[in-house]
């Protein structure tokens, strides 16, 4: 077992998962298995339908940068199923005090990384990726207790010594995980000090018994760290196949509360199986730790300069990893400066890609937003020309009928009077009596020649004025709304 051959076998399994293969199937029922054996030899008498409302469970920092999101898909996926399982089951999720601060001390860390030519051990993936600048991470900064509360995370204080006979021996607890962390990535990542506070107060608030069933266990530290669990139940005498350790691994929870909702998430397996060699085939803390310590080296000696390192390492460092890890075989001791400089030359190679393909995005997005502009001004013509064609045609059927109408009227009224003065003129009426008849047949011929002779046109004009407000109400009216329906087609 050694860094590479983890790689590999990480690589293996995540490139048969991503075909499907029945290589991949095989390997999923072993880890399926193994699981099983845990669990049943961690709880033979488990009852799975119970809940775990009197369980408090305690979040290690690493694992609530998962919950929170800001590291790998994967983590942060496989964290946020977790902690949703322990909701489910109605178990109380609190983190102590001093891994809030851990939390939030890592994540001012990669504020200042964000700062100029420092080149960062351990990074935030999550963040890498949405490409969060220095502001972005303040926000986060000054809203974390917020963020805790929202992933319905309590942060408490430790809790005081009460009963001396359930205190851990924190001296020599601290003292066996110094001597026990002889990896070297236990030694970069774990904060000695505040493991032993966390599994301290686990202690105090458990109290000195044994605890065969995690339902039982009234409080437990939920760590990413199998070494940790392991370390502490060595120091503590604690059986893991005979009582429930102050610690347990996210995997191990995970197996438990997959068997409590097996209907509900047959695949949970999966998703840990897939998690781990994500996590495998990331660069760790001490291969980061090396490969800074070989760019400043090769930055004191001329070899490289800082523009190479803000440019091409600091700003893309995300991206780099998996490269990075290939050339490596995932072993630190392959790092040397050939491979910096190789990687160094493949990320301008890839800068100078990316800045010839955002070019060229640009240009097609600027056709693009041309020929939309071309179209919107070439069918709003359209619209306002319809609209224009339409009223136009709605209003002159309208002026003919509203003339036809009056001349229908005025002959009728022609006919009424001249009736009535060719029988004045029978009775031998005199003139006089007929001025009226006469003047109203005039204006009645008048008006009549008025409508259809444009010499005059004194009443067409007066129709054509109010028939003209009208229309460009109307016209207003239409255009407005063909407009809103027009909008609506190129947002």
């Amino acid at each position: 077992k050694t860094r590479e051959s983890n790689y590999h076998i990480a690589r293996y399994i995540i490139g048969e998962h991503e075909k499907n293969s029945k290589e991949f199937e095989s390997i999923y029922k072993i880890i399926c298995g193994f699981m099983l054996s845990n669990t049943i030899y961690m709880q033979v008498e488990n009852n799975n339908t119970e809940s775990l409302k009197n369980v408090e469970c305690y979040l290690d920092s690493p694992f609530i940068l998962n919950v929170l999101g800001y590291k790998t898909a994967e983590q942060n996926s496989a964290a946020q199923v977790l902690i949703n399982l322990l909701v489910e089951k109605k178990a109380k999720i609190k983190c102590f005090i001093h891994n809030y601060e851990e939390v939030r001390s890592i994540i001012k860390t990669y504020k200042e990384s964000l700062h100029g030519n420092f080149i960062r051990e351990k990074t935030l993936e999550a963040l890498d990726i949405a490409g969060f600048k220095e502001r972005d991470v303040k926000l986060i900064l000054d809203n974390l207790e917020e963020i805790f509360r929202s992933k319905n995370i309590e942060i408490v204080d430790t809790p005081e010594y009460k009963d001396y006979d359930s205190v851990i021996g924190e001296k020599e607890l601290t003292e066996f995980l110094e001597s026990h962390y002889t990896d070297k990535e236990d030694k970069v990542v774990r904060i000695i000090e505040n493991d032993v506070k966390s599994i301290a107060s686990i202690g105090r608030l458990r109290g000195n018994k044994k605890i065969d069933k995690i339902e039982k266990s009234k409080a437990i530290f939920i760590t990413t760290s199998s070494n940790l669990v392991r370390y502490v139940n060595q120091c503590t005498n604690r059986n893991p196949f005979e009582e429930i350790g102050l610690a347990i691994s996210d995997v191990e929870l995970t197996t438990i509360l997959w068997l409590k909702t097996f209907k509900e998430n047959p695949d949970l397996p999966k998703m840990k199986l897939i998690e781990n060699s994500r996590i495998a085939i990331e660069p760790t803390v001490t291969i980061m730790k090396v490969y800074k310590e070989t760019l400043e080296k090769m930055m004191k000696s001329g070899i490289i300069n800082e523009t190479d390192v803000i440019e091409n390492v600091q700003v893309n460092l995300y991206k780099q990893t998996e490269e990075l890890m290939e050339v490596i075989d995932g072993n630190e001791e392959n790092i040397s400066q050939e491979v910096v400089k190789g990687i160094i030359a493949k990320e301008k190679e890839w800068l100078e890609m990316e800045l010839t393909r955002k070019k060229e995005e640009k240009k097609i997005l600027e056709k693009e937003n041309q020929i939309k502009n071309d179209t919107i001004v070439e069918t709003r013509k359209q619209i306002e020309q319809q609209c224009k064609d339409s009223v136009d045609k709605q209003f002159k059927i309208l002026n003919y009928t509203i003339k036809i109408v009056l001349f229908l009227i005025s002959l009728f009224v022609l006919d009424i009077y001249i009736k009535e003065m060719v029988m004045n003129i029978a009775w031998g009426k005199p003139v006089k009596a007929m001025i009226k008849n006469i003047i109203i047949i005039g204006v009645d011929l008048l008006g009549i020649l008025d409508l259809f002779v444009p010499k005059y046109g004194f009443i067409t004009k007066i129709i054509d004025s109010k028939l003209a407000k009208i229309a460009v109400k109307k016209y207003n009216k239409v255009l407005n709304e063909k407009t809103k329906q027009f909008s609506k087609l190129f947002r």
